[in-house]
């Protein structure tokens, strides 16, 4: 059931979550029942699977924009964490929780969730857990306009990935940590902070050296790389970023990378009558990914 969980994880990152859909729903309900009937004995364990599969609907659910019930699974899923006495799950729904307060733009929110997070983690042996919810504190607190801590919890990330890679989600909830994401998610911080010049710098690096496989991560990566360039008065070049996030999106039918496509065809919209965003927009409303 957890390496049908892993498949799962794995079908989400690279196809999006209407792929997922229908298998993670499925296999919700049968670990539900598991759980209803196993023996005292693998409670805990068959609890812990349980409180996975929410937390992967729950991320399906945000990934299509529906933050009520994304809200909802990820509760549950670090209610029962907690019950199980998986510190490093619950640790995991509190990232999972911050980073949709983060997306809903409610820092102080994200930061309670980033910080209850940390507080969960500190004795883990995950490293990439460990990074990972780093990383969850750094974001929260680039969006609080928190700069100083924002920029420790990044170093700390990136000490803490030394000599890692990107590993199978049976070996780190955070399988996905790796350099190529933390430069990714350093270039958003800074952005948001409103430096231009190393944001684009950490948003090329990023792109550089994250896994091919990775189509949505590097489709955002590009949009974060988009709002350096326009900082930067970078406009052919920013048009550029959404136009490759428009060809990854073809790959990745996530609800999610769809719409930050066309928050970024946005973010263009005072440089419509330039060359480069006119193409871009003919591009897009070609395109039945992201629609007019």
């Amino acid at each position: 059931m957890r390496e049908t969980l892993h498949q799962a994880m794995q079908l989400d990152d690279m196809l999006g979550s209407p792929a997922a859909q229908g298998m993670v729903v499925a296999q919700q309900q049968v670990t539900a029942a598991m759980l209803d009937n196993c023996p005292p004995w693998l409670k805990t364990d068959v609890l812990s699977l349980y409180a996975e599969w929410t937390g992967l609907a729950g991320s399906l659910a945000w990934d299509a924009q529906d933050y009520a019930t994304s809200a909802r699974l990820y509760t549950e899923a670090r209610e029962n964490a907690h019950e199980a006495e998986d510190s490093d799950l619950g640790s995991y729904m509190l990232c999972h929780l911050s980073q949709l307060a983060t997306w809903q733009r409610r820092p102080r929110v994200a930061v309670d969730y980033a910080v209850a997070a940390r507080s969960w983690v500190a004795q883990s042996e995950d490293r990439h857990l460990r990074a990972y919810v780093a990383i969850r504190n750094a974001e929260a607190l680039a969006l609080a306009d928190q700069r100083s801590p924002c920029l420790a919890a990044l170093d700390e990330a990136e000490a803490l990935l030394a000599g890692l890679e990107p590993c199978h989600p049976s070996e780190s909830r955070a399988y996905f940590m790796g350099e190529g994401i933390m430069h990714s998610y350093r270039g958003n911080c800074l952005a948001v902070q409103g430096d231009a010049a190393p944001a684009a710098e950490a948003s090329r690096r990023a792109l550089a050296i994250m896994p091919e496989t990775y189509t949505r991560d590097r489709a955002v990566t590009l949009l974060e790389l988009e709002r350096a360039l326009i900082q930067l008065d970078d406009i052919e070049e920013a048009a550029d970023t959404v136009q490759q996030a428009a060809e990854l999106a073809e790959r990745n039918r996530s609800p999610r990378l769809a719409v930050a496509i066309l928050d970024g065809r946005q973010l263009l919209s005072p440089w419509s009558d330039t060359r480069a965003v006119r193409e871009l927009n003919e591009l897009l409303d070609a395109r039945d990914i992201v629609g007019a």
